[in-house]
């Protein structure tokens, strides 16, 4: 597993899409509806995600690609007017994948021991525990603890192996599409009432309450959403176990990691 591969700037694309396509539901900030392209602005890219600001981002993309770009470089990408093809351009030309290669096991080539070994090595960097994993090992508890680190890792790694991750409660998060909409329709009202109002005391105090009112129901919102995207309930249906998901590594060959 010594041997490596630089991403091109398609594959970069591809895991954001794939990062946008399996997180951005479960942020209740995040725009599903964004199709990002290489000509997506780089507004419309963190729009997509809820992306942090430009600083913390570029640390989190060195990290995550396992670069090492300055601060200035990332800059001249992720401000000002800059498409993100700029963006994937950049990581393309430092980032690399592993290129995985069957192992012997009692005198027999095995690709599956491979990936399960590199996957526990790439565990254990993120500070996961994995004395108890094996390829038996259920998916969801390792899904559910370390949500970024198991997307970040198997969606660089082997981009579209995860096919979708659903949750068990039936309390799913609302739409933020359909949330950011409401929330306009409430503060346009909110401004016209308080418009309105201005002479009257009695119409004010009613405007200032329905404002704590709905400063509640979102801190609520959040919380719940929080909790069910980050809690005990989240799984991939077609996939169960490690050795599920290695199997359907394998099978898809994403990246060309697996040779």
């Amino acid at each position: 597993m010594s041997k490596t591969k630089r991403l091109s700037k398609e594959e970069v694309l591809f895991i954001f899409q794939e990062e946008h396509r399996l997180c951005s539901k479960f942020d209740c900030e995040a725009d599903e509806s964004i199709k990002l392209t290489f000509n997506s602005s780089i507004d419309d890219w963190r729009d997509s995600l809820d992306l942090l600001p430009w600083k913390p981002l570029s640390r989190h993309l060195n990290r995550a690609f396992k670069i090492d770009i300055d601060t200035k470089t990332w800059k001249s990408v992720l401000v000002g007017d800059k498409k993100l093809l700029d963006v994937c351009e950049l990581i393309s030309s430092k980032a690399e994948i592993n290129i995985i290669k069957p192992q012997k096991i009692f005198g027999t080539s095995c690709l599956s021991y491979s990936v399960f070994q590199y996957i526990k090595l790439e565990f254990e960097e993120r500070g996961i525990d994995t004395k108890n994993l094996r390829p038996s090992s259920l998916v969801s508890p390792y899904l559910n603890n370390h949500f970024e680190h198991f997307i970040e890792f198997f969606n660089i790694n082997f981009t579209g192996t995860i096919p979708e991750i659903v949750i068990k409660s039936s309390n799913h998060k609302f739409s933020s599409n359909k949330w950011k909409t409401l929330s306009k329709i409430f503060w346009s009202l909110i401004f016209i009432m308080i418009a309105m109002g201005l002479n009257n005391p009695l119409w004010l105090v009613i405007c200032f309450s329905s404002i704590a009112l709905y400063l509640f129901v979102s801190f609520k919102f959040l919380m719940d959403n929080n909790r069910y995207s980050l809690g005990p309930d989240l799984y991939i249906p077609e996939v169960i176990t490690f050795k599920g998901l290695i199997n359907r590594i394998i099978k898809e060959k994403k990246l060309h990691s697996i040779n």
